[in-house]
């Protein structure tokens, strides 16, 4: 389970494209919602090129508070333009077909959406987008609202509100209902996959995008290969201190001059070491429960018992608490939506 969590968490240090904020708040004002949190959140995105994935989450996770219904991703990815994407989605609607689109998306993704990279992969009769876990597994909500704005941007690009995949594949639970799935991609949706995946036919390839432009196709290209060459590398102080956090919880030893002394420095250090880089100890640590509580609970094997302990909390009770302020609802009922 240590492993697993690992690599659930390291998903929270990528980047998403700032259109995404935009995205999320184009929904909120169709949907006639406000929320003090969400306009602060989408503020904070305000002039920026990119904002963090563990920002996405939790924006993603207090909209599904406000808006609890099934498949909420697909209504919120069905939005999704090219200018959502920055200059990969510019660089999408000026790309001969299909095919070189989404070669770009595969060569290019990590401008748009941080985390695991996609792999294309092209056979006799299809050709599909796989995403696998190395990196991480993000929840049902993170990955719908990317598949549905992929599926989208194709669709709108293409002039084909037709255009549907010919498999969507989930890493993540079954739903009770899958239905509304099914009937967005209007193909068959396959959940606990071992690889996140969008198929479509081979033919697909070939159908021309209606905005291509060849000159301004090349320029995109090489702005986006510059601009993917300056991309930062890894955090390997952030990587390191949730890694020391996790083993933590795990420990029951979950406070901050443990944390300190598992990374063989001070606390006075590792204050000053967060402040650099304007993060908090407890913002750190409270995200991480937030998102790790989601994933235990999507696993039914693990008891509430067992799932307050990995969170570092000695009481099923206490966690409780803790779940319901921050989704406003208790995990029971949270695992009994899924």
């Amino acid at each position: 389970m240590t492993d697993k969590s690992n690599k659930e968490i390291q998903l929270s240090r990528y980047m998403v494209e700032s259109g995404f904020a935009k995205l999320l708040c184009k929904f909120l004002a169709l949907r006639h919602i406000k929320d003090d949190f969400l306009a602060q959140e989408i503020a904070k995105c305000s002039g920026k090129q990119r904002f963090s994935m563990g920002q996405w989450w939790e924006m993603l996770e207090h909209t599904a508070s406000l808006c609890p219904e099934q498949a909420l991703g697909l209504r919120i990815g069905e939005l999704f333009e090219p200018s959502h994407a920055g200059v990969l989605g510019y660089l999408s609607s000026s790309s001969r077909n299909v095919g070189e689109a989404l070669f770009n998306f595969e060569r290019f993704q990590q401008l748009v959406y941080g985390g695991n990279p996609c792999q294309l992969k092209v056979d006799a009769d299809s050709f599909s987008l796989e995403w696998g876990t190395a990196l991480g597994v993000a929840n049902q909500l993170v990955d719908e609202t990317g598949l549905a704005a992929l599926v989208s941007l194709m669709r709108k690009v293409t002039n084909h509100p037709e255009l549907g995949p010919s498999r969507i594949g989930f890493i993540n639970p079954k739903p009770k209902n899958p239905q509304p799935y099914e009937d967005f991609f209007n193909c068959t949706v396959v959940f606990e996959a071992p690889v996140t995946s969008v198929q479509f036919p081979t033919s697909y390839l070939k159908v021309a995008i209606v905005s291509q432009d060849s000159n301004l196709h090349h320029l995109l290209t090489n702005q986006a290969a510059e601009m993917l060459a300056k991309l930062p590398s890894q955090n390997e102080f952030q990587q390191q201190l949730q890694e020391v956090i996790l083993r933590a919880l795990h420990s029951g030893q979950v406070n901050f001059e443990h944390v300190a002394e598992q990374m063989h420095t001070s606390p006075r250090t590792l204050h000053r070491r967060l402040a650099e880089q304007e993060l908090e100890f407890k913002t750190l640590l409270l995200n991480m429960r937030k998102q790790l509580a989601q994933q235990y609970l999507a696993d039914p094997q693990l008891s509430l018992t067992e799932i307050s302990l990995l969170l570092g909390y000695s009481e099923s009770s206490a966690f409780s608490r803790a779940f319901k302020a921050w989704f406003n609802q208790t995990p029971k009922q949270f695992r009994n939506n899924q």
